[in-house]
């Protein structure tokens, strides 16, 4: 499991506001890793917060916390890019965010689903950051936000190449998209 969510010094999208001066040259530095393997671009290294573990600082190959926070920090960047509201925030999941995109007036529901449905179907974190770099300029352009730290750790789970870990990501992004909780809520009365 990564760090426990006391444990780990906050993380860059979770401080970050985007009044501050400083604010859209942090942004663009982090837009450089766009697409670039964890600890190529020394303009992202220096907002990394996840610990590197010897084997990682030794070998030099990144592991599953380093990925997951680059992904999760340049993705993040390519979101929150000139937005003057801050698109991180807490409790909303990617499925939720998905479903918000798709129940807009300018989504095409099916093209949308497909491209869900790609999503979900990734065979490793490449894959799936792919899917998200072209599914979080949508989110984006309707002013959507999302969870980041909950994304954090949907990557980080997405390391595990079994159907467990990633079939619980699976199931919540498919029952937030699908608002499998209303229709059940809804079934109650």
């Amino acid at each position: 499991m990564p760090e426990s969510k006391r444990e780990y010094p906050p993380k860059f999208w979770e401080e970050f506001d985007p009044g501050e001066p400083y604010a859209g040259a942090d942004i663009a530095r982090l837009l450089r890793g766009l697409g670039e393997p964890p600890g190529r671009n020394v303009d992202v290294m220096m907002h990394y917060r996840v610990a590197i573990r010897d084997a990682t600082f030794y070998s030099g190959w990144p592991d599953r916390n380093l990925t997951a926070e680059h992904n999760t920090l340049t993705l993040f960047a390519l979101h929150q890019q000139s937005q003057s509201k801050l698109m991180h925030v807490k409790g909303i999941g990617l499925g939720e965010a998905l479903r918000a995109l798709r129940e807009h007036s300018e989504t095409s529901a099916d093209a949308l689903d497909r491209r869900v449905k790609a999503l979900v179907g990734a065979d490793d974190v490449e894959e799936l950051y792919e899917h998200l770099r072209s599914l979080v300029p949508r989110l984006r352009g309707i002013g959507q936000r999302l969870d980041y730290t909950k994304l954090f750790f949907d990557f980080w789970h997405w390391h595990d190449n079994d159907d467990e870990h990633r079939g619980r990501v699976r199931l919540a992004w498919g029952a937030q998209y699908n608002n499998l909780r209303r229709k059940s809520d809804n079934n109650k009365e």
